[in-house]
């Protein structure tokens, strides 16, 4: 049945397929009677097929959907087992780990609150703990991991067009533009008014 809708017109590989092709195009035809039982049982039963294929068709995308949403959650829990287990282990001094275990929490609420629909339906996580996510969120990002905010980023040493900051760049050294607009000095502490480094652009 699936050939016989996708290639209405192709010639007919055997006599099921050729029903299943005439009942596809007396479908598009009004006012056609049945003239006995026989054609009443062929036209039945390639309905039925019709009916058959459309729902395997559908069941198919809905499997396939949710072999998505599967693949996804395994490789969310893989992270975070994962990211668990490397900081029971980890050498890190204790202010380095502790730094990391926020982000470990981050990460793991923020996947919490990506997918609240489903935590919330397999009822992982109760509907008070989802209502008060954003807060928790916002605490560990403003008092817990913010302050090392600086440091996390240099020492993943991304790229200055990753990071495409408006306030400074890398180039191997410390170079911060004054927030003071009311000072001639663009790199704080240069004392030259920014000369050196407008000379490099």
């Amino acid at each position: 049945m699936a050939i016989a809708v996708q290639n209405p017109s192709k010639k007919s590989t055997d006599s099921i397929d050729k029903l299943f092709k005439q009942y596809l195009r007396s479908k598009k035809l009004s006012g056609t009677s049945r003239t006995d039982s026989l054609e009443e049982a062929l036209e039945q039963s390639s309905h039925t097929a019709a009916q058959a294929e459309q729902r395997s068709v559908e069941e198919l995308e809905v499997y396939k959907h949710a072999l998505f949403n599967l693949i996804l959650a395994y490789s969310e829990m893989i992270l975070v087992v994962n990211y668990h287990r490397a900081l029971q282990s980890s050498p890190l001094s204790t202010h380095t780990a502790e730094t990391m275990a926020h982000l470990f929490q981050l990460y793991s609420l923020f996947t919490i609150d990506a997918d609240a629909r489903t935590f919330s339906t397999t009822k992982a996580v109760t509907p008070n703990s989802l209502d008060a996510l954003s807060d928790t969120i916002l605490v560990l990002m403003t008092e817990k991991i913010r302050p090392h905010a600086v440091k996390l980023v240099d020492s993943w040493a991304f790229p200055d067009y990753i990071l495409d900051s408006a306030l400074g760049r890398y180039n191997r050294i410390r170079t911060v533009f004054n927030v003071d607009w009311e000072s001639d000095e663009i790199v704080k502490g240069s004392g030259d008014g920014g000369r050196h480094l407008l000379a490099r652009l």
